[in-house]
């Protein structure tokens, strides 16, 4: 809310004071693996008209392996610690490999879990239009994904909160809940090269919906045309509740190569 006559009505000030410190160190292991590990402290406190007066600390811990190469297979494995509050402790693992099935084909799939503390906006902010709630706990959220090196995927995201019944958090709706890719790139004839993308999305409280891109251009020669079509289908979508995303777009370039040899 906004009074011109009266902006001290929704003027806040805040002072905001933090420190942050990590020690981290990585080896060199047989083949080609990497062995990463450390620990990291976080401090902050705010003073505030609207928020009040608030502090609070958390330190962690990791462990990472990267196993780059063994023949035609790579893995990578990690977990994290996180102690915060009243000595509460959240685990983060990650998980994630791949295979090379030839030189032009690769299979892939990951799977990790993620959270995230409440902001003091979150938590306490006040004003007419946002109220914000003391009791929320840390959000969590695992993902997974899996897909093929030919640029046909599929990745998922289920997310977990704690917080009062019938109650969903903003940050729940910036990420999909399901998510499939088809996408093909190419040289269509010797000078031209094209490729085009077909993803289908899943978001929370909505229909899936589908977005077809595709686009095309001159790779040779002193004039490259380009030519880029968004949303062709004008499929009506939302990534953030109450914006509405465009629809077909149309993005047209004529691109000058000019080249220069060199003094002989």
């Amino acid at each position: 809310m906004y009074i011109r006559d009266d902006p001290s009505y929704y003027t806040n000030h805040h002072t905001d004071e933090s420190w942050q410190g990590s020690l981290r160190r990585h080896e060199n292991l047989p083949l080609h693996g990497v062995l990463s590990y450390g620990v990291e402290g976080l401090g902050e406190s705010i003073h505030s008209s609207n928020l009040g007066i608030h502090s609070r600390d958390r330190g962690s811990g990791y462990v990472f392996h990267d196993l780059r190469s063994v023949r035609r297979y790579s893995l990578s494995a990690g977990i994290r610690e996180e102690v915060y509050g009243a000595h509460e402790v959240a685990t983060s693992p990650s998980l994630s490999g791949a295979a090379w099935v030839s030189a032009k084909f690769k299979l892939r799939a990951s799977a990790s879990r993620a959270f995230r503390l409440p902001s003091y906006t979150d938590l306490y902010y006040a004003s007419p239009s946002t109220v914000g709630n003391p009791n929320l706990k840390p959000e969590s959220a695992t993902s997974y994904e899996a897909g093929q090196h030919i640029a046909v995927s599929f990745s998922a995201l289920h997310g977990q909160y704690a917080s009062p019944e019938n109650i969903v958090t903003e940050y729940t709706f910036n990420y999909p809940v399901y998510d499939g890719v088809v996408e093909w790139r190419g040289t269509v004839t010797k000078n031209v090269m094209a490729r085009t993308r077909i993803g289908v999305v899943e978001r929370v409280a909505q229909s899936p919906y589908a977005i077809w891109d595709a686009a095309a251009g001159y790779g040779t020669g002193h004039v490259r045309p380009f030519l880029q079509l968004t949303n062709i289908t004008s499929t009506v979508y939302r990534e953030i509740p109450l914006v509405a995303m465009p629809k077909r777009g149309v993005v047209c370039v004529w691109g000058v190569a000019v080249t220069e040899e060199p003094p002989r």
